[in-house]
């Protein structure tokens, strides 16, 4: 009984210790839910890649994830009917520079078998609107500055 008390402690602890904000975003989606989180990399050998953003799909007991760090600077996700009313995650991840192609770099991840259907290029947003039978709406943009400031990360992306 002992070691069991030690055991508990030492993971409250350790999920105390983790910073928790919440999902930024967090959409009910064909009866799957998306969330859209960002985390620290410690591991990070550059600066800029401190901030790792996760697209995540989940249903029943079973996830996907779309992970991205380097050359992103804002990710968001929506939910969309396609022309045939079939729910679909569509995200996107941007580097907001004049290289970027903003209006691009789409991803589709299928709710209800938790594929991904589309990876974000530079060229993916005319795939995507092909895919889902209409245009892209707008989609809120969460940026990775913020994200480091609300982990408390103190480089390039935070000033």
């Amino acid at each position: 009984m002992k070691s069991f008390s030690k055991i508990t402690i030492n993971i409250l602890l350790l999920l105390i210790s983790i910073p928790s904000f919440g999902a930024y975003e967090t959409v009910d989606c064909g009866g799957a839910t998306a969330e859209l989180n960002f985390i620290e990399r410690k591991q990070a050998v550059f600066r800029e890649d401190k901030v790792e953003s996760i697209v995540s799909v989940t249903k029943n007991d079973r996830a996907v994830q779309f992970r991205v760090w380097s050359g992103v600077d804002a990710v968001g996700l929506t939910c969309v009917k396609d022309s045939q009313g079939i729910s679909k995650v569509v995200f996107r991840a941007t580097c907001g520079g004049s290289g970027c192609s903003d209006l691009s770099n789409i991803g589709i991840i299928n709710p209800d078998n938790l594929l991904i259907e589309l990876m974000p290029s530079k060229k993916s947003r005319v795939d995507a609107e092909r895919i889902l039978g209409k245009k892209i709406p707008d989609i809120k943009m969460y940026y990775m500055s913020h994200a480091c400031n609300d982990l408390k990360i103190k480089n390039s992306l935070c000033s």
